[in-house]
């Protein structure tokens, strides 16, 4: 009789332990995944907002407005017009961007 209980009572605490094991396991998912979630939203965010940033602009070279210049001028491929000015350490025929 004692085995039979002894028995019973190991396999009363192997099946708790064992959903234990498994709600635990299922929290770990759920943790993971609202941290991926989390990271995703803001990757998302980060990169619509430098798209928003960016996205009026089109290809240009910095080149001088003229012979007499000093100044470099971001002159638009498109429409071959200056839009503004380079920064102070770019060089000639750099890419930069014009505004749209």
């Amino acid at each position: 009789m004692h085995f039979t209980k002894t028995i019973v009572s190991l396999l009363a605490v192997a099946g708790f332990a064992a959903a234990q094991a498994d709600d635990l396991g299922r929290r770990d998912l759920e943790n993971a995944r609202e941290q991926y979630l989390a990271a995703r939203d803001e990757y998302i965010e980060a990169r619509d907002l430098y798209r928003r940033k960016q996205a009026p602009t089109h290809a240009g070279y910095c080149n001088k407005a003229d012979h007499h210049s000093t100044t470099l001028w971001c002159l638009s491929r498109r429409t071959g017009t200056v839009c503004k000015q380079c920064p102070p350490n770019a060089r000639a025929m750099d890419p930069c961007t014009c505004p749209g």
